[in-house]
């Protein structure tokens, strides 16, 4: 920026922010760019559309946010500076109009920065504003997270905003009343019958909201989607109501967070449509240098003012010199990037970087494999690999079984997608509400007709009955061990594999989620095991991969199809 933002109207600043991303005078990853493209198209149809963009209304809010001041930190108690980013997320979300009614466009907003750009004093002014300053009477408006300290840090600015706008305003000088307690915990009005207050996702009071507005900050914390689906499911009899997400990335790619960010690089990328769901992402593009101060921006459209770039250098070289935890935080919070975990065994970038496989091409080739058996109610795992005739890829096939009755409850739990790896075929649910053996033992049968496993390593001192049925069953069923000795070789194997693009895997999501999970702990003579203590989730797919790998490596290597597994033999 040539000018400071207090020399241009906030509306301008909108205007800036398309034409700087446009023009490549604002470093921006490629989701902002076609977040700006949408509106330049959106707004090329608007003539014929359905929807209008209203400069009046949009300039009508952004000045109205100007009038706030900052709560927190260096600029506390200084008048809102809109930066360019936030006039553009800002004048998006009131500027766009239905046209047969002038209602809002966009119901739902998804917002996606680093953490230090100001993002919870943004949505505390959109909060007030839902609340006290948008002509609905008996607005409800709900800072929303999991815990009610986490809901009211936004709450608590919103509270701090609001002070200082009575004393600014005359005219408002006695609009709000304030209930601080940790039971009256509320912004109100009485002119209008609004308040604005925190809510819990744990909290036994949330049936019977009626929200104009949620909020829901750091949304990647949440470990499943029912404080959205409450906030959703309440709105019904609003004419224009405003579910806003705001959050950093975090650790948990199978979480609710990362599911329905999907959802909006599907919509930015143009490969779904919802026009009333808005969203702006800021994060690195694939393929970024993180130690390259010049793609910063990328992902911290306030940069300069918060985070300033003596911070973030500082914070780079944490991340440099102080261990991957330090690096994976930095890339998280700092840059942006979803990350699978605090402390990563195997990064995701170089476990998807062996995401390549053709299933059907292993159909009649012998294989080893390693079976995880669940306890009653868990997940059972059994995991073939492939290894080449000689050098190249070895082919991992996972399957995974868990009880159908409470799969709903135990993604919840877990805040893990169960059920949709149900419906994708990538998990299997059997019947009844404990692991149903014989149903597992049929399909291990099947898949033992079209895959040769030469033997079967498994865990033996979790051995079963249906351990001793496969056996009579004819396959070779082996005992493996899970201590340092058994362990190390194969769990050593398998990072060598990954990081050489030595080990296909088809970009199977559960054994994805369980690759990240992983956390190996070392004995004093330098051997190394998966610690299913210790890891994050579940990791028994993995547990399985490193039994079949350790079974392969101890025993004879299978040289690929052969002649007689590949070709009808001729009698005579």
């Amino acid at each position: 920026m040539t000018q400071s933002a207090a020399a241009i109207s906030p509306l301008n600043l909108f205007h800036s922010f398309v034409s700087d991303v446009e023009g490549g005078r604002i470093a921006s990853n490629k989701l902002i760019k076609q977040a700006v493209k949408r509106h330049q198209k959106d707004v090329k149809a608007s003539k014929t559309g359905l929807y209008r963009f209203d400069e009046a209304e949009a300039a009508r809010v952004l000045d109205l946010f100007a009038l706030f001041r900052h709560t927190k930190g260096e600029y506390a108690k200084q008048h809102f500076q809109i930066l360019p980013w936030q006039a553009f997320l800002i004048g998006s979300l009131y500027g766009w109009r239905k046209k047969s009614d002038g209602t809002r466009r966009y119901t739902r907003a998804y917002v996606e920065v680093a953490r230090k750009n100001g993002k919870t004093e943004v949505a505390a002014g959109i909060g007030l504003i839902e609340a006290f300053f948008n002509g609905e009477y008996g607005a409800e408006v709900y800072s929303a997270a999991n815990k009610l300290d986490q809901a009211s840090i936004c709450w608590k600015s919103a509270v701090t905003m609001a002070k200082f706008l009575q004393k600014d305003v005359e005219e408002i000088a006695d609009l709000f009343e304030f209930g601080e307690s940790f039971n009256n915990r509320r912004i109100f009005a009485r002119s209008n019958n609004c308040f604005f207050a925190p809510v819990a996702s744990d909290s036994k009071t949330l049936d019977g909201l009626n929200p104009q507005c949620a909020i829901i900050d750091e949304y990647h914390e949440a470990q499943d989607d029912s404080m959205l689906r409450v906030m959703e499911t309440g709105m019904g009899s609003r004419r224009e109501p405003l579910v806003f997400i705001i959050t950093t990335a975090g650790f948990n790619r199978n979480g609710p967070c990362y599911q329905l960010r999907r959802v909006v690089t599907d919509i930015l990328e143009g490969k779904k449509r919802d026009e009333s769901f808005f969203g702006l992402i800021f994060t690195l593009d694939e393929g970024d240098d993180w130690e390259d101060e010049t793609t910063w921006q990328k992902a911290n459209p306030s940069l300069g003012l918060t985070p300033s770039l003596d911070f973030m250098r500082r914070e780079c070289l944490k991340a440099k010199n102080e261990g991957e935890t330090s690096r994976i935080n930095f890339l998280t919070k700092n840059l942006n990037v979803w990350t699978t975990t605090q402390s990563t065994w195997i990064k995701d970038e170089d476990w998807m970087a062996n995401a390549g496989m053709d299933a059907d091409a292993l159909k009649g080739r012998t294989c080893y494999a390693g079976l995880d058996l669940a306890s009653v109610r868990d997940i059972t795992a059994l995991v073939l690999i492939f290894p080449p005739p000689g050098e190249g890829v070895t082919y991992v096939l996972p399957y995974f079984w868990v009880p159908q009755d409470g799969a709903e409850e135990r993604a919840k739990r877990d805040g893990v997608p169960y059920l949709q790896w149900i419906a994708d075929g990538t998990m299997t649910a059997t019947p009844g509400n404990v692991t149903d053996y014989a149903f597992v033992k049929a399909d291990i049968m099947e898949i033992a007709e079209t895959y040769k496993p030469i033997s079967i390593a498994y865990d033996r001192f979790n051995a079963s009955q249906l351990v001793i049925e496969l056996q009579d069953e004819g396959l070779k069923m082996e005992p493996y061990g899970q201590g340092f000795v058994s362990m190390s070789a194969p769990t050593r194997q398998i990072e060598k594999m990954v990081l050489s693009r030595e080990l296909g895997h088809g970009g199977n999501e559960p054994l994805r989620w369980m690759c990240g999970n992983i956390q190996v702990k070392m004995d004093p003579a330098g051997n190394i095991k998966m610690d299913k203590a210790k890891s994050r989730e579940k990791i028994d797919g993995m547990v399985s991969l490193a039994m079949a790998i350790g079974e392969w490596m101890s025993g004879e290597k299978p040289k690929g199809p052969s002649k007689y597994e590949s070709e009808e033999l001729t009698v005579v």
